[in-house]
């Protein structure tokens, strides 16, 4: 059985690289009072991982997302520059 954080990286939007989940949005029992928003970083299959904030249902989404955004950037460039891909 996969585990609840794969099923959400799963089903992640490709183009924007980022998940935002809402209480669990329903489906997902053990998140019924927690969201979740999620992004991926890295260099393709070479290296790569996931980052995000788990907060309570009411919180900052704007804020989150954005703050998510940004260092899933900033890391996919570190992991960029550690293995020479970069500008």
């Amino acid at each position: 059985q996969r585990s609840v954080l794969e099923q959400i990286m799963g089903e992640m939007d490709d183009e924007t690289n980022l998940r935002i989940l809402i209480a669990g949005d329903g489906r997902v029992p053990e998140l019924r009072d927690l969201s979740l928003i999620i992004s991926r970083y890295g260099v393709g299959d070479r290296a790569s991982g996931v980052l995000g904030v788990v907060g309570p249902v009411r919180m900052a989404y704007g804020r989150s997302v954005g703050a998510v955004r940004f260092v899933a950037t900033l890391m996919s460039e570190i992991v960029e520059e550690q293995f020479g891909l970069g500008a």
